[in-house]
C-alpha cells in the first residue's frame, strides 16, 4: 500500500518479529538491531502505542530475550509455526483488532519471517513500514535483499529515529522530554547483550 503519510503515534502498532534467546546470536549485527528495537519499545511503551511480539516455534528457538520482554511493558505475544505472523491463525484478527493501520516492524530474520510478515500485513491494506537499521539475518546480504524486494511490494523502509520523532512531532510536549532519555541510548555502543542488558536494566 502506497502512502505519503508519516508515520503518527496514534495509528502506529510495533510489531517485533522473534527476537528470540536461540536465534538473536545467529544473527549478524544483533546487538545494534537489539539496541534499536528496545529503543524503540521503551519510546512505544511511555507514548502508550500497542506493542506486539512474536516467538516462532519457541518450544525449540526460546522465548523472547527477557530484557526485550521487560522493555516492552505490557504486550501481546503471537506464537506461531508460520514464517509470516499475517499467516498465523488468529493473529490478523488479533492485530486488526488493536484499530492501526500502520505497522511498524523490527526483528529477525530480515528476509523470511519479516519480509513475509510485511508483505501480508501490506495485501490487507495495512501501511507496512520495516525499521532498515533495527532487522537482521544471518547473512546480512539477505537484509538488503529484503528490504529491495519490500519496496518493490509498496512497502516503507525507515530508520529508528525517523520513527521515534514522526511519533513525538515536536520537542515541546511532556511525551518528548520523557523519551528524550530513552532516545539517548542510541548514541551509545554497547557491544555485548550483557551491556544492552545492563543499558535497559
Amino acid at each position: 500500500m502506497q502512502n505519503n503519510k508519516l508515520m503518527s503515534s496514534s495509528s502506529s502498532l510495533l510489531l517485533v518479529i522473534d527476537a528470540q534467546k536461540k536465534l538473536m546470536p545467529a544473527i549478524h549485527n544483533s546487538v545494534s538491531i537489539l539496541h534499536r528495537s528496545a529503543v524503540l519499545l521503551d519510546v512505544a511503551r511511555r507514548m502508550a502505542i500497542p506493542r506486539v511480539i512474536s516467538e516462532h516455534c519457541s518450544n525449540k528457538i526460546g522465548c523472547t530475550l527477557p530484557f526485550i520482554s521487560s522493555v516492552a511493558g505490557e504486550h501481546q505475544i503471537i506464537d506461531k509455526t508460520h514464517f509470516s505472523v499475517a499467516d498465523e491463525p488468529n493473529a490478523m484478527k488479533d492485530i486488526a483488532a488493536y484499530g492501526k493501520r500502520q505497522l511498524i516492524i523490527v526483528g529477525a530474520e530480515a528476509h523470511i519471517c519479516v519480509l513475509q510478515t510485511a508483505m501480508g500485513f501490506a495485501s490487507e491494506g495495512f501501511e507496512v513500514f520495516l525499521v532498515k537499521d533495527a532487522i537482521g539475518s544471518r547473512n546480512p546480504d539477505h537484509v538488503d535483499e529484503a528490504i529491495q524486494r519490500a519496496a518493490l511490494s509498496g512497502i516503507h523502509t525507515v530508520n529508528t529515529e525517523m520513527v521515534i520523532f514522526e511519533w513525538l512531532q515536536r520537542a515541546d510536549s511532556e511525551q518528548f522530554k520523557q523519551s528524550l532519555p530513552v532516545i539517548k541510548r542510541l548514541s551509545s555502543s554497547p557491544d555485548s547483550l550483557e551491556a544492552l542488558e545492563l543499558l535497559f536494566g
